[in-house]
């Protein structure tokens, strides 16, 4: 028997190929969904069969956050557009299942967007810090590597570049808080004297070991990463928008 979900998938694959996208035309977890299109007529099109599919099943859309990116493309591409009362906004940036996308591509714009939403967890910790000065070393550094693993490298598996400095001055004050000195003290002293490797080594392991089990004979080939990849592979240079 199928899912709503699956229906709603398969209502999408009805419309067949959308140019180099073919049939990958949504990304579905739950309640959380993303419509990919080649452009903004296809974006418009496949909303208003997400549209009817929700009317039809009882299913209400959050207007708030339901919003459009536009991958290259021109300025006619980013205006606002309405079906069934619901009017989807043009974004430059947003937050996925955690993490954030933006629409230039740049990836020093997503780890600042990353680090800024984590401040507040690295800022947690420091303040653990000062109230459990008697607490043994082992313990908090326990907590510092909990913090980091499960907030400061979330997503970091898409990181493919070397600039980390915002996440690195998050990871570096957080180590130095655990050891307990000044924020002046060298980062390359702190990280040895802790035992802690680099935040560039944290996030090359993290990508390696997702690559690797990604692009597994395990996996197969029909996971949507991989066919995103592909598909990206195959179409490498060719200009469009991606809505």
């Amino acid at each position: 028997m199928p899912t709503i979900y699956n229906i709603s998938e398969l209502m999408l694959k009805a419309l067949g190929h959308d140019s180099f996208l073919r049939d990958v035309h949504a990304l579905l977890l739950m309640d959380d969904t993303v419509l990919l299109a080649s452009s903004r007529e296809k974006i418009i099109e496949k909303f208003t069969i997400l549209m009817n599919f929700c009317s039809k099943y009882g299913m209400v859309i959050n207007e708030i956050k339901t919003q459009m990116m536009v991958i290259n493309g021109v300025k006619a591409d980013r205006y606002n557009f309405t079906v069934s009362g619901v009017t989807v906004k043009h974004t430059t940036s947003y937050i996925y299942l955690g993490s954030p996308f933006t629409e230039n591509g740049n990836m020093k714009s997503v780890i600042k967007i990353h680090t800024k939403s984590r401040v507040k967890d690295m800022n947690k910790f420091k303040i653990f810090c000062a109230a459990n000065g008697t607490m043994p070393y082992m313990f908090k550094k326990m907590v510092l590597q909990a913090a980091v693993a499960t907030s400061l490298l979330y997503g970091c598996e898409s990181w493919i570049t070397n600039n980390l400095k915002d996440a690195e001055h998050l990871y570096i004050g957080a180590v130095k808080a655990l050891l307990g000195v000044r924020e002046t003290t060298r980062s390359d002293t702190v990280l040895i004297e802790a035992g802690m490797p680099s935040m560039k080594q944290l996030v090359r392991e993290r990508t390696k070991r997702f690559m690797e089990k990604e692009l597994s004979a395990e996996r197969g080939s029909d996971t949507p990463l991989i066919r995103i990849y592909k598909i990206c592979e195959a179409k490498r240079g060719q200009v469009g928008s991606i809505t």
